[in-house]
């Protein structure tokens, strides 16, 4: 007859599962479009930002970095 314990699934059995479920479910979607998609969001932001402040500067007399 089997112990108890052995029948029940752990804590560590439960997360490696999650894990496992998380990366097969990742792996099936489109993740790369959006990160793909983010990165240029940031990119423009960034670009973007830095015209600006290259701009505050000239204006005010200070030399750009």
């Amino acid at each position: 007859m089997r112990d108890r314990k052995e029948k029940k699934m752990s804590l560590q059995d439960l997360k490696i599962y999650f894990f496992n479920v998380s990366a097969l479910s990742i792996s099936m979607t489109n993740i790369d479009v959006v990160l793909k998609f983010v990165l240029l969001i940031v990119t423009i932001g960034y670009t973007v930002h830095k015209w600006y402040i290259m701009n505050e500067n000239r204006k005010n007399g200070k030399r750009d970095i």
